[in-house]
């Protein structure tokens, strides 16, 4: 019974069904914790789990509890600060670090808003991407405001940040492969390659970038093979934001995101001149990154078994998170009682 809808297919199919599987198991777990709340709040799962991005133990999974009150303030909050607040280690801008079910998540308390010409500007805009029915479905989500005003501002403590992230989640889902895959690889140039320290680029500079290009080109040429081109359109648009601090925030292009960046001249230079290299590398660039290098390095066998029990253990791990039964924990104990058979087998 536990091994049903547990498939072991090639990895880019995995990598598809992990994906799909992550983003319905974070559906779940909101219904089952708004639940819970019993009508004082909704949550909200966010950011890269949402997305069916990372798996379940890797990064910080992050939670907007959006509480039960509808507002429109629109004319009040349009100055707001459009960012990721919402990706805190330690208490900044509208976020709690918190433990849920032994996990770490950020928590950010965030009022439901109507914001009618807001997105009504953003759905006429000419574009090749998303379709009008995303579009649409964009537009009756909504956006979110959290009581956190712009840093030095003489109105900082009655402003407000707005955020339109399960608009942002939908959006993401619905990129094809080639533009998910060029997502992760400018997420892991930003955290291997220039390592920021202070947030300077965060992942969601680098969503916005993919949002900007995926909406400025048409569908047809993102494909497999053209993949390295758009890494090196997303490489450049990245140098342009480091070099001008400078980038258009996706849903409110007046707004500019990197406007609060505490980006110094020297890191500024050193950023450049690394972005410049790796664009002069062609497809080589991607043996910067050490999650790509590995994979390379690796004989293809045992990281096609290792990859397929990974996904497999990380499903059963989400099923289970929502169901708490005995035969779901049986089948975790089993797939572990293997991994140990076999680590003991091969010494």
């Amino acid at each position: 019974m536990a091994d049903q809808g547990i498939r072991r297919d090639e990895p880019g199919e995995q990598s598809r069904l992990g994906k799909t599987a992550r983003i319905e198991a974070y559906k779940a777990w909101d219904r089952h914790m708004t639940a819970k709340a019993r009508g004082t709040a909704t949550l909200i799962t966010t950011g890269s789990k949402a997305e069916g991005l990372t798996s379940y133990l890797e990064s910080d999974k992050m939670v907007l509890i959006q509480i039960l009150q509808s507002l429109l303030l629109e004319t009040y909050v349009y100055n707001a600060l459009c960012d990721d607040g919402f990706v805190q280690h330690e208490r900044a801008g509208p976020s709690t670090p918190e433990t849920i079910d032994g996990r770490e998540c950020d928590t950010v308390h965030a009022l439901h808003f109507y914001c009618p010409s807001i997105l009504t500007r953003w759905a006429a805009r000419h574009r090749y991407w998303p379709s009008a029915d995303v579009v649409r479905e964009v537009v009756s989500l909504g956006a979110f405001v959290s009581p956190v005003g712009v840093k030095g501002s003489d109105y900082e403590h009655v402003e407000w940040r707005m955020c339109f992230n399960t608009g942002e989640n939908v959006l993401i889902n619905n990129l094809n492969d080639t533009q998910v895959k060029l997502y992760v690889l400018l997420k892991m140039v930003k955290k291997d390659v220039l390592q920021p320290q202070k947030k300077e680029v965060t992942s969601f500079t680098v969503k916005n970038i993919v949002l900007w290009i995926a909406e400025n080109n048409p569908h047809s040429l993102f494909h497999e093979r053209s993949l390295f081109h758009w890494l090196h359109e997303g490489l450049y648009a990245l140098r342009v934001a480091i070099d001008t601090k400078e980038l258009p925030y996706y849903m409110i292009p007046g707004r500019n995101l990197m406007a609060a960046c505490a980006l110094d001249h020297e890191q500024k230079r050193s950023w450049i001149a690394t972005i410049d290299e790796m664009m002069t590398e062609g497809p080589r660039m991607i043996l910067r990154l050490p999650k790509i290098r590995q994979a390379i390095n690796a004989h293809p066998e045992p990281l096609r078994w290792f990859s397929g029990r990974k996904i497999e253990m990380e499903m059963l791990e989400l099923i289970y998170r929502n169901r708490h039964t005995d035969v779901i924990m049986q089948a975790i104990n089993s797939r572990c009682d293997e991994d140990d058979y076999g680590r003991g087998s091969s010494k």
